[in-house]
């Protein structure tokens, strides 16, 4: 994230990790790489910059001064990280959410559908339930 104003002249943050993992069916990858470059501003601007690592053994990315070779290079910890990916330390993310008989569908499109029928019909019978009607208060607003 970061602020700037007119006085600011250029600036450019790129973060790069990559590691993969991959079985007969699923897989996981993630990237993120880092770099800074210098910036003129005034004293307003802020800046600030995040990354993360998921999955597989993060705590090798931690305390490393990064060089363009050997050990301490960023292709040498990506694949170190890479290595030590597993199924007990996989970590889901950009994945696709849809409806469940889709799924079905892709291997039985008439058990699919079936099951799309049960559950639109389900949802139906039961929509009025759930009808809540106790709250938890809100919490107080802030003043400005």
């Amino acid at each position: 994230t970061m602020q700037s104003s007119l006085l600011v002249s250029q600036q450019s943050v790129s973060a790069e990790l990559k590691g993969e993992y991959g079985g007969a069916m699923f897989g996981a990858s993630a990237e993120a790489s880092v770099g800074v470059s210098s910036r003129k501003s005034n004293k307003e601007s802020q800046m600030k910059v995040e990354w993360s690592a998921e999955g597989g053994n993060t705590n090798l990315w931690l305390g490393t001064t990064f060089s363009d070779s050997g050990d301490t290079s960023v292709a040498s910890i990506q694949g170190k990280w890479a290595d030590s990916i597993n199924d007990d330390n996989l970590y889901p993310f950009n994945y696709d959410l849809g409806l469940v008989w889709e799924l079905i569908q892709a291997f039985d499109k008439s058990k699919g559908d079936g099951y799309k029928a049960y559950l639109q019909a389900k949802w139906i019978k039961n929509r009025n339930a759930f009808v809540p009607s106790k709250f938890l208060p809100r919490p107080p607003s802030k003043a400005p």
